[in-house]
């Protein structure tokens, strides 16, 4: 669900409004089956998306890693979580990655 370009999977847009309707309803429904007892919400947008569906489940924002922001990021998981401070490396930039590298977590706290 990351809106990007067409024809650039790595870019970053803004989603529009029918895609943020789309995306908030999947995660009323995701919500409803895994009953978190809290949802951490990786950058503004995220939070914002999760404190407008997510009436009775506490809502974490953190920063999101892009854009300078992973020393923020990795503080904020490690404080969150109770782990020891990650140490910062330089991330890969969009230009590196290939589809069959990527994956995708999700995480639930039950």
């Amino acid at each position: 669900m990351h809106p990007h370009d067409n024809g650039k999977p790595f870019s970053n847009r803004p989603h529009n409004g029918k895609e943020r309707q789309v995306g908030e309803s999947a995660l009323e429904q995701l919500i409803a089956l895994a009953r978190p007892r809290r949802i951490v919400a990786i950058g503004a947008d995220a939070a914002a998306a999760a404190s407008r569906v997510a009436a009775d489940v506490p809502v974490f924002g953190v920063r999101h890693p892009s854009y300078g922001g992973q020393t923020q990021f990795l503080r904020q998981i490690s404080d969150l979580y109770g782990l020891p401070p990650a140490k910062t490396g330089r991330m890969a930039s969009d230009s590196q990655h290939r589809p069959e590298q990527q994956r995708l977590e999700l995480e639930f706290t039950l």
